[in-house]
């Protein structure tokens, strides 16, 4: 327990602690904890209303594929070492790899397109 104590800690460290701790409040209560303070203490919004109103927050439907598309896109955020917004920064400073990362982006980003084309109602 000596590294607890630390005048400097390793940010991948704290990092790997915040991602566990986050992971592990969801786990417990199954749900975001801000959004559910919200609603446990009937908030009202100021902004946006003429007069104080309640804020309304829809429960979004939990897709099968999730889990897997988000170990799939932080493995290549991961790799590459950018979100898709640093991105650009890195093409700016030349970076070699960065052209993959954006070729990436791009691919998977069309293949979205094409899938979720598919999927919609043609009237839509």
């Amino acid at each position: 327990m000596e590294f607890i104590t630390q005048v400097r800690w390793s940010p991948y460290i704290v990092g790997v602690g915040i991602g566990i701790l986050s992971w592990l409040s969801f786990l417990i209560s199954r749900k975001p904890i801000g959004l559910y303070v919200l609603r446990r203490s009937k908030a009202k919004a100021l902004v946006g209303c003429a007069i104080e109103c309640d804020i309304e927050i829809p429960h979004k439907p939990t897709h099968r594929w999730m889990f897997v598309a988000g170990v799939v896109f932080g493995t290549g955020w991961a790799l590459t070492g950018a979100c898709p917004g640093t991105v650009l920064a890195q093409l700016g400073e030349l970076k070699v790899y960065a052209i993959f990362t954006a070729i990436g982006i791009m691919g998977c980003t069309l293949s979205y397109g094409a899938i979720q084309s598919r999927r919609l109602p043609k009237g839509r």
